[in-house]
């Protein structure tokens, strides 16, 4: 496997993926070390007001800063069990209720459409 750093400000899915990778490796938030695979499907051509659409996921997100894969375990179990001593804190931290299996496809369409296609440069 051929390891390829690139700037989140500047890289570009096209550029990302090329001609022959069609699958890649995501590392957000280095210090919790979250780490996605992404595949890409089908890439259907356009301009660049192409639209960017989702068309399935598997669960809900992790809640933004739960300490990474590991913190987000521990939440998982807290909420689940009535009688953990975090159950109530963890739940009041993410609004009061989290259904780790829900994916919300109309939420992560309405994120995409919001991005720019064309960022600008990082200095």
């Amino acid at each position: 496997m051929i390891w390829t750093l690139w700037d989140e400000g500047t890289a570009t899915l096209g550029r990302v993926v090329g001609w022959r990778t069609k699958r890649f490796l995501y590392i957000y938030d280095f210090g919790n070390n979250w780490e996605h695979e992404v595949v890409i499907e089908k890439i259907i051509g356009g301009d660049s007001g192409s639209e960017r659409l989702c068309l399935a996921g598997p669960r809900h997100r992790p809640p933004e800063d739960c300490g990474g894969p590991w913190g987000y375990r521990r939440f998982l179990e807290a909420i689940r069990d009535l009688g953990h001593e975090e159950h109530k804190a963890m739940l009041e931290s993410v609004g009061g209720a989290f259904d780790p299996e829900a994916f919300d496809i109309a939420s992560v369409n309405r994120h995409l459409a919001a991005l720019s296609l064309a960022r600008p440069r990082v200095q």
